[in-house]
């Protein structure tokens, strides 16, 4: 455990983040972490060439006051001092209940067939410099992802929360969405799970709210198997209400612990922002729905290479592979094709690793956890609380090769895969400029992973090396959303991560040789989001000058709160001149303004007007479609297609020349947080573009002269563009 001497940081409101002297720790996920028999001197570690003898005294006078609130904190009654164990705080019931009064924050009503109608106050009046505007109200989508809170468990499952994915699964042209559901978790597991020790290791970066302090105790073990408080949502409470869904296998570990998954939601894009809800007619929910477990994520990817956009779904219990028939309806091919299996899958990306023109799978896991073994956590008030991803062991992430008969063989061991991380985010692209499809992995509270393509196996990890492993200091990160874009202009593919609280958001800018540099601070992102969790993101050009912009989407894990709530802000930050972001969340609109529990969010042109739309998801709240009202009318989108690689040209490279300015792109697979993109790629164009790709395995073509203000579909080998009218 480090502590930090941090400068002045400025909010976007101009008011002093941290005053100068005072301290911030790197290495812990919750303050107050001293006990009666641990001592103060054993953790002042310096950083570097950071001595505690330069520290002025406005920091010492900071600490102080800080360990004057902690003293108080752990002079509270634990539960094995008191005998019993302590209610559920009243805060984090309210939470729990998704009606956080600090946050002003009104509960959402969630039907029982698990869509969920938009109430509490209405939104703010959008001003004319506004980026976004909230085009959820009239557009007949109506959804929520359930985490299973009202079960009062306090399991790590309910933290992760879900994404959605982007997919013309109809071939209209439209942009449609995909909502996993989630789940429930029962109010009394099948047998009280243990409380695991302390870790024998110090704190680290993602350090967790106070284990139970007996693990022995009676409260300790009876706390999860008991009812939750009286405040605490009733079977009554619209949020009680179980959805529609079906039972998971009884394969899965989700059936053990009576996990039940929710049903998924398939939104049909009718244009003008008008969406139709098809998911029981598309066979991805309803009573003959083979449902997945207790659902995360979503990835797309036409793996067949029959012209339709498939889909693969991870879960706790078992993540699933969807078929579209083309007919406006998915297949369940999990057993037939292999590509299935039971465990905890969050992220999953398509790639073609062994350049046969297969699209081949790399799905992300999480922990080796079960409801069972679920240890007792609580925060320096003695409150019940998740614990954090360190209490458990990692799970090891998969492989999947294609065979390009419809089934798949699990070829882990092949890669050689490392099996210490803990995966949340993955993006799979050509990131070194070789012609191979290259992941980079963002792992929660530990060594980030970076896989470059080989011509055969294994794959080697070189984050170490090209220095995206950690921060700039060295220390692991509690990662969770990732994205990749050229932010500086240079033609180079740049890394951008989004992070636990107490630590920065990571931005690595490519360099020559396949290295990077830590450039957060360079690039003016230092200090911005520091007390925040962040999830959903993505690297993209929102107000069409060609740089690409960022946003945040944020959210605790800790139903109590850290640094801040367990609701929190979004962020949106405007690239200036390639060099430094500003943050311009006061211009975002109004959605940026009210805090939300943030999970995943997808990003693309949902009514194809040339500009980026979002679409946000958060936990146990309706979903959010952001509307961009930054429209140019100077634009051009490209949609490739692959012959002799893979269908989607995943791993392709784009560059477009107007004049001086040369803009680059990468078709990519997995970015944000469990979430899908637009697969198109969007470029400005005041005229006439010539485009440059390089399609998998290296080969470039080039298509001069492609017309703005419509999509062209560039077919691999042709060099002849065949353009789609405009829409929209």
């Amino acid at each position: 455990m480090r502590w930090v001497r941090r400068g002045s940081k400025v909010a976007s409101s101009g008011a002093l983040r941290t005053p100068p002297g005072s301290f911030k720790m790197r290495d812990i996920r919750r303050p107050c972490f001293l006990r009666d028999d641990q001592t103060i001197g054993r953790y002042l570690v310096p950083r570097h060439h950071r001595v505690i003898a330069a520290l002025g005294l406005a920091g010492w006078l900071c600490w102080l006051s800080w360990l004057a609130g902690c003293s108080a904190a752990s002079s509270t009654p634990s539960a094995s001092t008191a005998g019993t164990a302590p209610p559920h705080s009243a805060t984090a019931t309210t939470v729990a209940a998704n009606s956080v009064a600090a946050n002003s924050v009104a509960a959402n009503s969630v039907a029982a067939n698990g869509t969920a109608a938009h109430s509490g106050p209405p939104p703010a009046t959008t001003s004319d410099e506004d980026w976004f505007e909230d085009a959820t109200p009239g557009s007949g989508v109506q959804f929520a992802y359930r985490n299973g809170v009202e079960g009062g468990q306090f399991t790590i499952l309910e933290t992760v929360g879900g994404g959605v994915a982007m997919i013309d699964y109809d071939a209209d042209g439209d942009l449609d969405l995909f909502f996993p559901g989630g789940g429930t978790i029962a109010a009394t597991l099948t047998s009280a799970p243990p409380a695991l020790p302390p870790s024998a290791s110090s704190p680290s970066a993602s350090s967790p709210p106070a284990s139970s302090p007996s693990a022995s105790s009676p409260s300790a073990s009876s706390s999860p198997a008991s009812p939750p408080s009286a405040s605490s949502p009733s079977a009554s409470s619209p949020l009680a209400s179980p959805p529609s869904a079906s039972l998971s296998p009884a394969s899965s570990p989700a059936n053990s612990a009576s996990i039940r998954g929710a049903e998924a939601g398939l939104f049909r894009n009718e244009g003008q922002w008008r969406f139709t809800s098809v998911a029981v007619h598309a066979g991805l929910a309803g009573p003959h729905q083979a449902t997945t477990d207790y659902t995360h994520g979503a990835t797309v990817a036409d793996y067949n290479g029959d012209g339709f956009p498939d889909l693969f779904v991870t879960a706790f219990g078992r993540c699933r592979l969807f078929q579209n028939r083309g007919d406006g309806t998915f297949d369940d091919v999990s057993e037939g094709s292999r590509a299935s299996f039971a465990g905890w899958s969050t992220a999953a990306a398509w790639g073609d690793v062994n350049h046969d023109g297969h699209l081949d799978l790399y799905v992300g896991q999480y922990l080796d956890w079960t409801p069972t073994r679920d240890a007792v956590c609580r925060d320096p008030r003695g409150q019940r609380d998740v614990c954090p991803p360190q209490r458990y062991p990692p799970a090891a992430d998969r492989l999947y090769l294609n065979l390009g008969d419809g089934r798949f063989r699990d070829a882990t061991a092949d890669a050689e895969l490392r099996g210490d991380g803990r995966a949340l985010g993955v993006v799979a692209a050509d990131i070194n400029g070789d012609g191979r499809v290259d992941f980079y992995v963002a792992n929660d509270a530990g060594a980030n992973y970076l896989y470059l393509g080989a011509a055969m196996f294994p794959l080697a990890d070189t984050a170490l090396t090209a220095g995206v492993a950690f921060q700039e200091f060295g220390l692991p990160e509690g990662s969770m959303g990732v994205d990749l874009g050229d932010f500086n202009g240079d033609g180079r593919a740049d890394l951008w991560v989004t992070n636990f609280e107490l630590e920065d958001n990571s931005l690595y800018a490519g360099e020559a040789d396949g290295l990077f540099r830590h450039a957060t601070v360079a690039a003016g992102l230092a200090g911005v989001g520091f007390s925040q969790v962040g999830f959903g993101t993505g690297l993209e050009d929102f107000d069409g000058d060609g740089r690409p912009d960022l946003f945040v989407l944020n959210g605790h894990v800790y139903y109590g709160g850290g640094q801040t709530t367990y609701a929190q802000p979004a962020f949106l930050f405007r690239n200036r001149d390639g060099r430094r972001f500003d943050n311009v969340s006061n211009r975002g609109g109004p959605y940026f303004a009210r805090p939300h529990p943030g999970r995943g969010a997808a990003v693309g042109d949902l009514d194809n007007d040339g500009s980026l739309d979002l679409v946000m998801v958060h936990q146990n709240e309706p979903v959010t479609l952001l509307r961009n009202r930054r429209r140019s009318a100077e634009w051009l989108r490209v949609r490739l297609r692959g012959v002799e690689q893979n269908p989607d040209a995943i791993g392709a490279t784009v560059r477009a020349v107007a004049g001086e300015r040369v803009w680059t792109r990468w078709a990519r697979s997995g970015a944000g947080y469990l979430s899908q993109f637009d697969p198109r790629i969007l470029l400005p164009a005041s005229g006439p573009l010539d485009v440059e790709v390089m399609w998998p395995g290296g080969r470039r073509e080039r298509f001069p002269q492609l017309a703005p203000g419509r999509t062209h579909d560039l077919l691999e080998g042709t060099g002849r563009p065949t353009a789609t009218p405009p829409s929209g």
